[in-house]
């Protein structure tokens, strides 16, 4: 069974169903944030050769409520893309997933005002998917499932974040003071704790760079009015901002609609039926293709958040890394969120593995620098790439809305630039 190693007493009692963390522990790994890119990461290293031996603490700021899969679907879905998925394959959850509630979805149909604008893009590999919808509450049940009944040297505290925290040069640890009122130090902090990352906001020499869209998404849960096979998403370019419909299953559908704030604040306040007559006809004209359009009866939970963009200058620091929102926020339009910040739990854990097997000091500063440059390359020109199509795409100047339906037709008449597309958001 694990046991940190101690400078202090262990406490009796019990945080969020497990034992207390002891005083003054020492954790080789401490990772701020229990959602789904903080869970990833500790099942990550649990599961790895390498680094299964290295005791880990997940601080959990929220309490340990039990789960139960509600009967009907929930409105904070994520489109998870095959990348991930080799991810949660290597760490063995995605067979609970797809045994669970899963949606795997072979497509996506693009359009703009009219529908001759029409772009498609479909999985070109038979078992796989396009991406796959899955409840949020789902996938973090299941990876902390795994953290929880798994042998290992994980441990999990609900209602305890970090308070603070500062690198001890002398002992090349951080030392942390945790909201609770203890105390525990490690080599190596993991700021999974979101946009506004207290993580983030330690380290030294840490420039943010953060723009308001002055956007809201709004969420909810759409019915059907007939089932249909519902296995493509669609999404619509509209002049306030894309709207996207994500199946769940052949009677349901998630609603993805990004609103300028005021008028989304509006939405917001207004009856359910208002907001889906509102949607029927934003929809139209509705495209022409072989899979059905699907058509809704009804709209039910109802929610927004606003949209931005963020991104850290520096993903690293002497003890202490960045990973998902604490690094990084973009918008929504192309579901890539969540799956950068699980492309970060692959890069970290493999340079994490890398130096340990170079037989260095675990997690030099050497090591988290190469985690660093192997993640900005990929998700500076991502983050570039979507904050782009959020500018074309939500002008209203007629000449670039001339050159943004040029650049669909483009995109349509040669498959080939329509694949790398696909390949490179998977």
């Amino acid at each position: 069974m694990f046991a940190p190693k101690l400078a202090g007493r262990v406490p009796r009692g019990r945080v969020g169903g497990l034992r207390c963390l002891a005083t003054h522990a020492h954790y080789d790994i401490v990772i701020a944030g229990g959602g789904l890119v903080g869970c990833a990461m500790a099942a990550a290293c649990q599961s790895s050769p390498v680094l299964q031996s290295k005791s880990v603490l997940v601080l959990e700021n929220g309490p340990d409520r039990p789960y139960h899969l509600p009967e009907d679907y929930g409105n904070r879905v994520i489109a998870l893309n095959n990348s991930t998925r080799d991810l949660f394959q290597h760490i063995h959850v995605w067979a609970p997933l797809t045994a669970s509630r899963m949606k795997t979805v072979h497509g996506m149909h693009v359009w703009e005002a009219t529908p001759e604008s029409l772009l498609t893009f479909q999985s070109d590999q038979p078992d796989r998917g396009h991406f796959y919808i899955l409840e949020n509450d789902l996938v973090v049940h299941t990876l902390s499932q795994k953290i929880r009944q798994s042998p290992g040297h994980v441990r999990v505290v609900f209602d305890s974040g970090l308070k603070s925290g500062q690198y001890n040069q002398a002992r090349g640890q951080m030392d942390l003071a945790l909201s609770d009122g203890r105390s525990v130090s490690t080599s190596l902090l993991i700021g999974a704790d979101g946009v506004n990352s207290t993580v983030r906001k330690s380290m030294t020499r840490q420039q943010y760079l953060s723009r308001n869209y002055h956007q809201f998404g709004v969420v909810g849960l759409l019915s059907l009015a007939e089932p249909i096979p519902n296995n493509m998403a669609w999404q619509k370019f509209l002049p306030g901002g894309p709207v996207a419909l994500l199946p769940l299953s052949e009677t349901r559908s998630s609603l993805v609609w990004t609103l300028p704030s005021h008028q989304a604040q509006n939405m917001l306040k207004s009856p359910p039926a208002v907001v889906l007559a509102a949607l029927q006809e934003a929809l139209r004209p509705y495209p022409v293709v072989s899979d059905p359009f699907p058509r809704f009866s009804q709209l039910s939970q109802l929610a927004g958040f606003p949209l931005g963009l963020g991104h850290a200058s520096r993903y690293c620091a002497p003890g202490q890394v960045l990973i998902g929102d604490a690094a990084h926020r973009v918008h929504p339009l192309a579901g890539q969120g969540v799956n950068l910040g699980f492309g970060d739990v692959r890069a970290l854990v493999r340079a994490l593995e890398t130096s340990v097997l170079n037989g260095e000091r675990f997690a030099t500063y050497r090591s988290l620098l190469a985690y660093e440059t192997d993640r900005q390359r990929y998700n500076v020109p991502m983050m570039l790439g979507i904050d782009f199509l959020q500018k074309i795409y939500g002008s209203q100047n007629p000449v670039v809305a001339a050159a943004r339906n040029f650049g669909l037709g483009v995109v349509q008449a040669h498959p080939s630039v329509q694949k790398l597309l696909a390949s490179f958001a998977n």
